[in-house]
């Protein structure tokens, strides 16, 4: 019988979303060193109606599971916190855990309740007590949350470096003309626009500048206008990349913009993944963005100043192409360096609670 000392609940793939993605990513680290049974709330079914039910089932499947573990000494609940009314589920999970007087790790993935103050945030929160530990994306979303939420409550900050593969990426060639991506899902709200309008600028100042775009487009609209710019020999778009297809895209650019208006934005796993494969990221100070993005200069304090900022240090890279090595290297050694340390972290939180105590059988 397989065994389990750690109960995850959170989403998997598919659909694809940063959640599920760190999500699973979190559990395979877990499963490295314990014993793993993750359960998932979350439903691709196409029909909202049978997704909801789908998701119902799911929700008790988890209040089982949580029961079982209150046999085992030692057991944690490992729970990926929602952003809306999913909060509803994790709410009867935090308040299961308690009742029963299981461990939880709850990790949060989104600023949709810091941006906004949420009741069913709230409950949550004083549900889940001290003693129970939060994971936060850095120390300043721990402030943020703290700050929106005044109630005691443990955090931990773990960077999404810690789940991100480290590749063998080679460092980025000097000899070939400056190369600027933007991989996203391609609408205005993840600065389609923005990067559109930044692709213009820039041709007009180097003709032999390259922009590159990845990514689904949902809305016609949004089809039609980057239809339009390729047809102009601005753009060059490539169309949704996935696995291999997204490495090798990221090892095709020097440099990556990440011009996103969503409001809710936290810490998007894109920066990561490029800098897994030495590519500088240019952005916008939204979530915990300002404190990701390395060199610190590379974040626009707003939209506004966004395009500028892009443009000067696309005009560095094209003047001095030595300075694309080094921020190749720069961003990639910091990168590994949050790593390596994110996952250590993350694993003592689980290794102090089984260092002792029998698993559940499954």
């Amino acid at each position: 019988m397989a065994r389990s000392n750690i109960l995850a609940i959170g989403p998997k793939t598919p659909p694809t979303h940063g959640f599920a993605v760190i999500t699973e990513a979190a559990v395979r680290l877990l499963t490295e060193k314990f014993s793993v049974k993750y359960i998932a709330i979350s439903s691709n079914k196409p029909n909202s109606i049978l997704r909801h039910l789908e998701q119902f089932f799911l929700l008790w499947a988890s209040l089982i599971h949580i029961m079982r573990h209150y046999m085992a000494k030692g057991s944690t609940v490992y729970l990926g916190f929602n952003a809306g009314y999913g909060q509803l589920y994790n709410l009867l999970q935090i308040c299961s855990c308690r009742i029963l007087r299981l461990k939880l790790v709850i990790h949060h993935h989104s600023y949709a309740y810091i941006n906004d103050f949420s009741l069913l945030s709230w409950l949550c929160l004083k549900a889940a007590g001290l003693e129970n530990t939060h994971i936060t994306l850095t120390e300043k979303m721990a402030l943020d949350l703290k700050a929106r939420y005044p109630i005691n409550f443990s955090t931990i900050a773990i960077s999404n470096a810690t789940f991100v593969n480290c590749s063998q990426a080679l460092t980025q060639s000097t000899s070939k003309p400056v190369k600027v991506g933007l991989i996203s899902n391609l609408d205005a709200s993840k600065g389609l626009y923005d990067f559109l309008s930044i692709a213009a600028a820039g041709k007009e100042l180097f003709s032999d500048l390259e922009f590159l775009l990845a990514g689904p487009i949902r809305l016609e609209e949004d089809r039609v206008s980057v239809d339009r710019h390729v047809e102009q020999g601005i753009v060059d778009y490539r169309g949704p990349l996935y696995g291999s297809d997204k490495d090798n895209f990221f090892d095709e650019v020097d440099l990556l913009i990440f011009p996103t208006r969503y409001k809710h934005e936290a810490q998007p796993t894109i920066i990561y993944e490029a800098y897994s494969r030495r590519v500088p990221v240019v952005s916008v100070d939204r979530g915990t963005i300002v404190t990701t993005v390395v060199p610190k200069e590379f974040v626009a304090e707003s939209m506004s100043k966004l395009e500028s900022l892009s443009i000067e240090i696309i005009r560095s890279m094209v003047h001095d192409r030595a300075y694309v090595k080094e921020l190749s290297e720069l961003v990639f050694n910091e990168f590994e360096a949050g790593r390596k340390t994110g996952q250590h972290n993350f694993l003592e939180i689980f290794k102090a609670d089984h260092t002792h105590g029998e698993p559940v059988q499954n």
